[in-house]
């Protein structure tokens, strides 16, 4: 919209746009909830594959929805043993259950 509205295609002032603060994830401070919900999503059938890596990426790494969405096929590393995933300048090494989701994702 900002570029639509500095090419002159659409008459707004730029103040119209929204400002979109990010935002952490909601702090889950009950643990055992945490160690719950992945356990289902790492265990339980009937997740998609792209629900299942972002849900725990979330759960496990605190990662905002908008960060896993920008994450690229050249920021995981299958291969390595264990997989790794490259989470702003880090490389942290994914639990074992977890290749299996990240490996469909791929696919």
């Amino acid at each position: 919209m900002l570029w639509a509205i500095r090419q002159r295609l659409l008459d707004l002032p730029i103040s119209a746009i929204p400002v979109r603060m990010p935002q952490s994830p909601p702090a889950v401070e009950d643990y055992r909830l945490r160690i719950d919900l992945a356990h289902r999503l790492l265990h339980e059938e009937g997740f998609p594959a792209d629900v299942r890596v972002a849900g725990l990426l979330v759960v496990l790494y605190g990662q905002h929805l908008s960060r896993i969405a920008g994450i690229e096929r050249e920021s995981v590393d299958p291969a390595s043993t264990p997989p790794r995933i490259k989470l702003g300048k880090d490389w942290p090494e994914l639990p074992e259950p977890m290749g299996r989701p990240i490996a469909e994702l791929l696919a």
